[in-house]
């Protein structure tokens, strides 16, 4: 059932997910590299995200809200979701475009590139700027849905 706080955080993890993603491609990713719709994929998943996740744990059971350490903790495991789905993702499609390329004679060689590329996103996305914005955005997300979900009973 579509509430307030689901609305809210759906609107602010997607925005937040947005920048989240801009802020990796200009500061961490080398100059010139092509993402192509990189920032609009993420935001989707933060859509999905901020309104299946926390928007759903802020609402509260009987969506009449919840406690704020709550809601906080909600924002941080959404942003959680997004860091390791985003990079099991992005991996798993890049080794999938390399394997159609006929890189890999073996499923084994194909498993381990993507743990491969799975250790190098994981050392790109691991800046302090990037991840400092992530979890403090998704605290902050967080709590504004916490404060939705009880203003807007």
């Amino acid at each position: 059932m579509p509430t307030p706080a689901k609305l809210v955080c759906a609107v602010l993890f997607a925005a937040l997910s947005w920048w989240v993603a801009d802020t990796i491609v200009r500061e961490t990713l080398p100059e010139g590299v092509r993402v192509g719709r990189f920032r609009e994929w993420v935001g989707l998943a933060g859509v999905f995200i901020g309104w299946k996740l926390i928007g759903k744990t802020c609402s509260g059971p009987l969506n009449k809200g919840t406690t704020i350490t709550v809601a906080i903790t909600a924002g941080l495991a959404g942003a959680l979701v997004l860091t390791v789905g985003g990079l099991l993702m992005n991996s798993f499609v890049t080794m999938i475009g390399e394997s159609l390329d006929r890189t890999y004679t073996e499923v084994g060689q194909a498993a381990t590139a993507w743990m491969q590329f799975l250790w190098k996103d994981a050392q790109t996305v691991a800046n302090p700027l990037v991840l400092g914005t992530l979890y403090g955005g998704g605290a902050l997300v967080g709590l504004i849905g916490g404060i939705t979900g009880r203003i807007t009973r």
